[in-house]
C-alpha cells in the first residue's frame, strides 16, 4: 500500500466531502477513476460495497462506463467521490489507483489525469506560448495558402467527388471533441443532434460555450467543418454530404481525460456510427483501448491524430489498432508540429488548413481561418474514410472484410496505405504518404491487398509505449515481464512530459519536468524491470 498517497490519503479526502455533487460525472474537474474487473468478477452492487468498506465512506458514484458490456469481456465502472476535484499530483493519482486495483482485484484501475500531452498550436508570441518547450516552435508563419480547397487538392478529395458525387451521403462521422456552435459554414451540413451527448455538461446537446478559459475554444466547430462543412460556404468538408454527430467529451484539447473518451467512443458505437474522427490526445488507459477494440469489432472505422508539438506519436493513436495520422504541408513535407513514429500510418494536410473559425461567443459566425495541427489532417482523413464507405456502399465493405477474415478498420487502413501518394523525399515517420482520395476510391474491393487481422481482445505488452521509450532513450531491451497493464498510463504520461520538454536519446530534461515524479509503486517496478530506460524515466 502506498504509504503517502494511497486509501488512506483518499479516505482522508472523502471525510470532508460533500454529501451531492450535482456535476456530470465526466466533468473534466472531478476526481475519477475507470476500475475494470475481471470477467465473471464482482457486479455492480458488490463492488460498491467493498468501495464502502475500504473507504468508509459512501460519498461516491459508481456506474458502468460501457452501456452493454460484452459477453466474457472485463467491466469497467467509472468511480468519482462527490464534490472532490482533481488537484492531486500524478504520482498521488496513481498510488491511489495502485492501492484500488490491488485491494479490489481490479485488472486496471486509471485515474484521469486531466493529461496535457496534445497541443493545438496557435499564432503567438514565445511568452505566451502553453509553457512548455516545444510549443513555441510549432507554428507556422504566413498565410493559409489559396485556393481554400487545396487541402483537398492535395488530398485528390475533389477528384474523387467527381468519381463518387454521393460525397459521403448517409455515412454517419462521429467526432469526439469540445462539441460545436454556430458557424455559418454549417449552413448546409447534416448533423444528427439525436445522436448527440454532452459529457461536460450532461445532457444531449454538444454545444461548444466557447469559454475565454479553454487553451483552444472553438476547436470541434473547425475541425466539424473540415469533416462535413456543406457545399455552399467558403469552406468544403472532405466529405461535405455525411451526417456529423458531435459528441462533446472535452472542454479541452489541451486537457485529456481518457474516461469521457472512452464513453464518447461507446455512445458513437451504439448510435451507429460508421467512422469515429478523433482530433484529440493524451496517455493510454485499459478502458481506452476496451473502446477502441470494441469499436472496430462493430466494423467502425477510428482515425485518432498522431499529435502536435511534443514530437513521439500520442494515445489513442499510437495503439496499434487505431489509425494514426500524420501532418504535411502543401510541399508535402512534414508540417513542423507533427508527431511522427513507427505508429503513423499515413498523413494529411496540416498546414493552414481552411476551416470554420469561432473563438467566442461575442465573435462573428462567418469567420474562417487556417488551421494548423494533426487536429485537421485527422479529420479531413475521417471524411475520406466516409467517402470510400459511401463509394463502395458499406455493406459490400464488411462483406469483404467477412471473406478476408479482418475488420473493416484494418481494410481501410491496408487500402489507404497501398494508394497514398508518396513523393520522392517523403520524410521518415510519417506513414505510407500522403492519403490519396482519388486513387483509394478508383481501386476495386478486390485490389486491396492483404491486411493483417488485429489480435484477439485483451491487455498487450506495451501497447506503443516501447515506441515512446525508443524516441527518448534510443532503442532498448524490452522486458516482457513488465506489467503494463498496472503501470503504462504512468510510463506513457512520464514519457509525454518529458518528450514535452525537450528530452531526447542524445539529453535528458529531468529538471524540466521536475514538477512530475514516478509514484513510489512505478519506482519499485521499474528499478526490477530488465528494461533499464524505465528506470531511467522513473528517476
Amino acid at each position: 500500500m502506498s504509504e503517502l498517497f494511497g486509501l488512506p490519503f483518499l479516505r482522508t479526502l472523502m471525510t470532508d466531502a460533500a454529501t451531492e455533487d450535482s456535476r456530470s460525472l465526466y466533468d473534466p474537474d472531478r476526481l475519477r477513476f475507470a476500475l475494470t474487473v475481471p470477467a465473471g468478477g464482482d457486479d455492480q452492487d458488490r463492488l460498491r460495497a467493498r468501495l464502502v468498506e475500504l473507504l468508509a465512506s459512501d460519498r461516491f458514484v459508481l456506474e458502468p462506463l460501457f452501456a452493454e458490456p460484452e459477453p466474457g469481456e472485463p467491466v469497467t465502472y467509472t468511480f468519482a467521490p462527490l464534490g472532490l476535484d482533481r488537484t492531486l499530483p500524478d504520482d498521488a493519482l496513481f498510488g491511489i489507483a495502485a492501492d484500488l486495483r490491488t485491494r479490489l482485484g481490479l485488472i486496471a484501475c486509471d485515474p484521469d489525469l486531466g493529461a496535457t500531452a496534445f497541443v493545438e498550436p496557435q499564432e503567438r508570441t514565445p511568452s505566451a506560448t502553453e509553457g512548455v518547450v516545444l510549443d513555441a516552435t510549432c507554428w507556422v508563419q504566413g498565410a493559409a495558402p489559396e485556393p481554400k480547397t487545396w487541402a483537398l487538392d492535395t488530398a485528390r478529395v475533389t477528384q474523387a467527388w467527381a468519381m463518387s458525387p454521393g460525397k459521403g451521403m448517409g455515412i454517419i462521422v462521429a467526432q469526439p471533441d469540445t462539441g460545436v456552435t454556430d458557424h455559418v459554414e454549417f449552413a448546409d451540413t447534416t448533423f444528427d443532434f439525436t445522436k448527440s451527448l454532452n459529457l461536460v455538461d450532461g445532457g444531449t446537446q454538444p454545444t461548444d460555450p466557447l469559454s475565454s478559459s479553454m487553451s483552444n475554444p472553438g476547436h470541434g466547430t473547425g475541425t466539424g467543418s473540415v469533416v462535413a462543412s456543406g457545399e455552399q460556404g467558403k469552406v468544403r468538408g472532405s466529405a461535405p454530404r455525411a451526417t456529423l454527430v458531435p459528441i462533446r467529451c472535452i472542454n479541452d484539447v489541451k486537457i485529456f481525460n481518457g474516461a469521457p473518451v472512452a464513453k464518447a467512443i461507446d455512445h458513437a458505437v451504439r448510435v451507429g456510427a460508421h467512422v469515429i474522427s478523433m482530433s484529440l490526445g493524451g496517455i493510454p488507459s485499459f478502458a481506452l483501448r476496451q473502446a477502441i477494440k470494441r469499436a472496430i469489432a462493430k466494423d467502425v472505422i477510428l482515425l485518432a491524430a498522431a499529435g502536435n508539438c511534443v514530437g513521439l506519436v500520442v494515445w489513442p493513436a499510437a495503439y496499434p489498432e487505431m489509425i494514426a495520422v500524420g501532418g504535411t504541408n502543401k510541399a508535402d513535407k512534414k508540417w513542423k508540429g507533427s508527431s511522427h513514429g513507427a505508429a503513423v500510418d499515413f498523413s494529411a494536410p496540416a498546414e493552414f488548413v481552411w476551416k470554420a473559425a469561432r473563438d467566442s461567443a461575442a465573435a462573428p459566425n462567418n469567420l474562417i481561418a487556417g488551421g494548423q495541427g494533426t487536429s485537421f489532417a485527422t479529420a479531413l482523413s475521417a471524411g475520406v474514410a466516409a467517402l470510400w464507405l459511401g463509394h463502395h456502399g458499406r455493406a459490400k465493405v464488411i462483406a469483404e472484410a467477412r471473406v478476408r477474415g479482418v475488420s473493416v478498420q484494418a481494410l481501410f487502413r491496408t487500402a489507404v496505405q497501398q494508394t497514398a501518394r508518396k513523393p520522392a523525399g517523403f520524410p521518415s515517420g510519417l506513414g505510407a504518404g500522403v492519403i490519396n482520395a482519388e486513387a483509394l476510391l478508383a481501386m476495386p474491393l478486390a485490389g486491396i491487398a492483404s491486411a493483417a487481422p488485429e489480435s484477439a481482445f485483451g491487455p498487450e505488452p506495451s501497447g506503443g509505449i516501447e515506441d515512446a521509450l525508443t524516441h527518448l532513450f534510443g532503442p532498448g531491451k524490452v522486458d516482457p515481464d513488465f506489467d503494463w497493464t498496472a503501470h503504462g498510463p504512468e510510463v506513457a504520461a512520464l514519457a509525454i512530459a518529458d518528450a514535452r520538454a525537450g528530452r531526447g536519446s542524445k539529453g535528458t530534461a529531468r529538471e524540466a519536468r521536475a514538477f512530475r515524479r514516478a509514484s513510489a509503486e512505478l519506482t519499485d517496478a521499474a528499478a526490477g524491470s530488465r528494461d533499464a530506460r524505465l528506470a531511467q524515466l522513473a528517476l
